[in-house]
């Protein structure tokens, strides 16, 4: 086999159990894995040991991962059964089976590409694109303009010192009509 690009502490001599998993799924033998991070085959192998049971046939992991979607929907099936099957919720209870349904099902959506929430992400583009709307509505009627324009075309929408002002309380009580005051 080809060369191994690999980052290798040679301080702390540390191997990197995921690179090295990578690299052993490849076809890469422990003893150049071990020479690749200056380890020793043994530290390779302990490191490697949760594995064996895939490594010994890889092609085990690549027909999961082709297939993954499917596996996971054939497990919340049978989660399915379990719990409408109740010889078996009899060990177990129901709420573990169902939660063991939630983690597969949740799972299996996300292997497919699809939410794991329910979320209205079509009621939140609406209220976006209203918002962006209202936005533009708002700008076109403050006229607001670029810097360096002609500022001739700018409408005054401060109010005029002739407007009425509403009364207040103070005014009602002022005029000693708290009659009107409701």
């Amino acid at each position: 086999m080809g060369g191994i690009d690999c980052a290798i502490d040679s301080k702390k001599r540390k191997l990197d159990v995921g690179q090295a998993l990578k690299l052993r799924l490849k076809g890469y033998d422990e003893p150049t894995i071990a020479g690749k991070f200056n380890v020793s085959t043994q530290a390779v192998n302990q490191a490697l040991k949760p594995f064996k049971p895939f490594l010994n046939n890889p092609e085990i992991i690549q027909a999961y991962e082709n297939n993954k979607p499917d596996i996971l929907s054939a497990a919340e099936l049978i989660l399915l059964s379990d719990i409408l099957d109740s010889k078996k919720r009899e060990k177990a209870t129901q709420g573990n089976a169902a939660y063991a349904f939630d983690k597969i099902a949740t799972h299996n959506r996300l292997e497919r590409g699809l939410s794991t929430e329910n979320v209205a992400y079509s009621g939140i583009m609406l209220k976006i694109d209203d918002r962006s709307s209202e936005i533009v509505r708002l700008k076109q009627l403050l006229n607001i303009h670029e810097v360096g324009e002609d500022s001739q075309n700018m409408t005054d929408i401060t109010p005029d010192n002739s407007d009425p002002i509403p009364p207040t309380i103070t005014d009602y009580v002022k005029s000693g009509n708290d009659n009107n005051i409701k």
